[in-house]
């Protein structure tokens, strides 16, 4: 009985020590960055969007929350983070930018004016096919619920 115990205590220390041993060894100091991929995003707002730091420690849980803060920004289509030799490696694909928006065929100003102030939002932003969708339904239903505005029979 003794024995079994004495057994389970020192099964149970050597599991801590393990576990200690196990976090420690997958954290690192970040010492530079390496980006790639991008275009027009310049690799320090990159870097700024990722919440990391040359002298932090990195580990798991900071590269997954690095992660969503640059998928957060919708700037990105793809994103891969890496570490090799204290170098976080950031490899992304960058989403299309909307330039500007082009109104035609709105005669009154009130309407035109409505449009151009939600679609003016969207202009210099990435192009993100389920937000711009959103956006495509409720022009609609605004250009519905003004058809005499439009100049557009009852």
């Amino acid at each position: 009985m003794v024995t079994k115990f004495y057994s389970l205590n020192k099964i149970i220390f050597i599991i801590i020590i393990q576990l200690f041993f196990l976090q420690n060894s997958y954290s690192d100091i970040i010492k530079k960055f390496e980006i790639l991929g991008n275009d027009r995003i310049t690799n320090e707002t990159i870097i700024m969007f990722s919440s990391l730091n040359i002298g932090d420690e990195i580990n798991e849980n900071s590269l997954n929350e690095a992660l969503k803060n640059l998928y957060y920004t919708d700037y990105f289509k793809n994103v891969e983070l890496s570490v090799t030799d204290k170098t976080v490696i950031i490899k992304v694909t960058e989403n299309p930018i909307i330039q500007s928006i082009i109104i035609e065929g709105i005669k009154r100003d009130s309407v035109y004016d409505k449009i151009k102030e939600i679609t003016s939002k969207s202009e210099k932003y990435p192009f993100k096919e389920n937000k711009i969708n959103e956006q495509i339904i409720y022009l609609k239903n605004i250009l519905k619920s003004n058809p005499i505005r439009l100049g557009m029979p009852n």
